[in-house]
C-alpha cells in the first residue's frame, strides 16, 4: 500500500506543475503592448491680445493650466513668438473690398461720371425724355414665408491670415525657463517686443501668434492671431501726482505737450487716458484701473486700502481697439496711511430722566469705525474741563449718565473713533438734570 502511494505522488506533483505552467502562459498572453507615456501638450492660447505702449508691443495671454484633453499641465517651459508683416495698404485692400457682390457674380462699381450742365442750345435740341412707366409693385410675401436673410456685414478692420500663411512667419522671440517666469504676471503671460524708433515710413500691419512648450517639451498648436498697426505713440502726461483722501487716493495729471514728428503714420487724436495701479511689491501692471475721458484730469481710487503701498502711472491713449498708448513716463508711489477722522456723529439728543441723562445720536458713517467716546462739562465750574465718561470706545449709539446732580446743567460731547485711533470732531448737546 505504501509503495503504491509512493508511485502516485510524483504523478500528482507533475500534474500540478503542468497546471501552474498553463495558467502562467494564459496570463502572459493577456498582456497588451506597453502604454505610451502621457503627453503634456499645452492647450493653444485662444485669447492672445496685442497692444502698443510707447515704442514697444505687449503680447498678453492667459497662463495655460490644462492640456487640450483637460488634464493639469504642470507648467510652461518655453514661449515662442511668431510674426508676419504685411504692408498696411495692401492688407487694407485685401480685407475691405470695394466690389459689389451678389450670390453669383462680382463686379466693380464704376465711379459716377461728372455732371456737366447743358448749354441752352443743347438743352433745346435734346429730345424730351420718354415718360417712364411706374415700377411694378413688389408682390407681398405669402403668409408664413420666412424673410430672406440679410447680407452679412463686411468685417471691420484687418482679418486674420490664412493659417497656411503662418508657415512663412518669423520667430522673433523665444523665452526659456527663467525668462518665462519673468514674463508671468499673476495668471497671465506678458511679452514685450521693441519697435523701431522712429517707425518705418510705410506703415506695416503686424500679425502675431504664439506656441507654448509643456514641462516635457511638448509644443502646442499656434494661438489665435493678434493684429496691430503700430503708430507713432502720443506723449505721456506732463506730470502725475497722488494725494491721500479719506475716501481713497486721488490721482491727478496734466495734459501732454504737443507732439512734433515727421514719422509715419501721423499721430491720431488723443481719445483719453489710462490710470494704472500696482502694489509696490508687484513687478508689473495689469489691466488699467480706470479709463478716463479726454477731458478728465483727476480720478479717485476708492478701492485703495489703508496700510498698503501703491504705485500709480497715467498714460495718454491714442486708440483703444487695439490699445495704443504712450510710454510710462514716471511712477508715483504712496503709502496710504489712515490719518483721516471718521464723520461726526449727527443729531445728538439729551433725554432728561429721573436721576440720569440719556444720550442718543445717529451713527457715524465710517467703514472702519471702532466706536464712540462721551465727554461731559459741568457748567458750575468756571474754568472746567471736559471729563471723559467712557473708558473705552463704546459700540452703541446711546449712553446713560447716572452721575448727575439735579438742577445742574451739563454739556455733553460725543466723538467717533476709527480703528486707527483717529477721533472726529465732537457733536454737542446740553441738558439740565432733574
Amino acid at each position: 500500500m505504501s509503495s503504491r502511494l509512493r508511485r502516485q505522488v510524483p504523478i500528482a506533483v507533475r500534474l500540478g506543475l503542468a497546471l501552474l505552467a498553463a495558467a502562467a502562459l494564459i496570463a502572459c498572453g493577456k498582456k497588451g503592448p506597453p502604454e505610451p507615456p502621457l503627453r503634456f501638450v499645452p492647450a493653444p492660447a485662444k485669447d492672445l491680445k496685442v497692444s502698443q505702449q510707447g515704442y514697444r508691443l505687449l503680447l498678453d495671454m492667459p497662463y495655460p493650466k490644462l492640456t487640450p484633453g483637460g488634464q493639469a499641465l504642470g507648467g510652461v517651459t518655453e514661449v515662442e513668438v511668431w510674426e508676419v508683416k504685411r504692408p498696411a495698404a495692401a492688407a487694407a485692400a485685401a480685407t475691405t473690398p470695394t466690389q459689389t457682390t451678389t450670390p453669383t457674380t462680382t463686379r466693380t462699381t464704376p465711379p459716377a461720371p461728372p455732371t456737366t450742365p447743358p448749354t441752352p442750345s443743347a438743352a433745346a435740341a435734346a429730345p424730351s425724355p420718354a415718360p417712364t412707366a411706374p415700377a411694378a409693385p413688389t408682390p407681398a410675401a405669402a403668409p408664413g414665408t420666412p424673410a430672406a436673410p440679410a447680407a452679412p456685414a463686411a468685417p471691420a478692420g484687418p482679418q486674420p491670415l490664412d493659417p497656411r500663411e503662418l508657415k512663412a512667419a518669423t520667430q522673433v522671440l523665444k523665452l526659456k525657463g527663467p525668462e518665462v517666469g519673468a514674463a508671468t504676471l499673476g495668471d497671465r503671460i506678458v511679452v514685450a517686443l521693441p519697435l523701431p524708433e522712429p517707425l518705418p515710413e510705410k506703415p506695416e500691419l503686424r500679425y502675431y501668434a504664439v506656441r507654448l512648450s509643456g514641462p516635457h517639451g511638448d509644443l502646442s498648436e499656434y494661438s489665435n492671431q493678434a493684429i496691430i498697426l503700430p503708430r507713432t505713440p502720443p506723449t505721456p502726461p506732463a506730470e502725475t501726482q497722488v494725494k491721500p483722501r479719506g475716501d481713497g487716493v486721488e490721482v491727478t495729471w496734466t495734459a501732454p505737450a504737443a507732439v512734433t514728428t515727421s514719422a509715419a503714420p501721423a499721430l491720431p487724436s488723443i481719445v483719453g487716458y489710462n490710470v494704472y495701479r500696482r502694489d509696490s511689491q508687484v513687478k508689473g501692471f495689469g489691466a488699467p484701473l480706470h479709463a478716463a475721458a479726454v477731458g478728465d484730469r483727476t480720478f479717485i481710487d476708492t478701492t485703495a486700502r489703508f496700510g498698503q503701498s501703491y504705485i500709480y502711472v497715467v498714460t495718454t491713449v491714442a486708440a483703444r481697439g487695439p490699445l495704443i498708448e504712450s510710454a510710462i513716463k514716471s511712477e508715483v508711489e504712496i503709502k496710504y496711511v489712515d490719518r483721516f477722522p471718521p464723520p461726526v456723529p449727527s443729531e445728538p439728543v439729551a433725554l432728561v430722566e429721573a436721576g440720569r441723562v440719556r444720550l442718543v445720536w445717529r451713527a457715524s458713517d465710517a467703514p472702519d469705525l471702532a466706536g464712540y467716546r462721551v465727554y461731559r462739562l459741568d457748567l458750575r465750574q468756571v474754568k472746567g474741563e471736559y471729563q471723559r465718561l467712557t473708558e473705552t470706545a463704546i459700540p452703541d449709539v446711546q449712553f446713560s449718565d447716572p452721575s448727575v446732580t439735579p438742577g445742574v446743567t451739563y454739556v455733553y460731547r460725543i466723538t467717533a473713533i476709527d480703528q486707527s485711533g483717529n477721533e472726529s470732531d465732537p457733536a454737542e448737546v446740553r441738558a439740565t438734570a432733574q
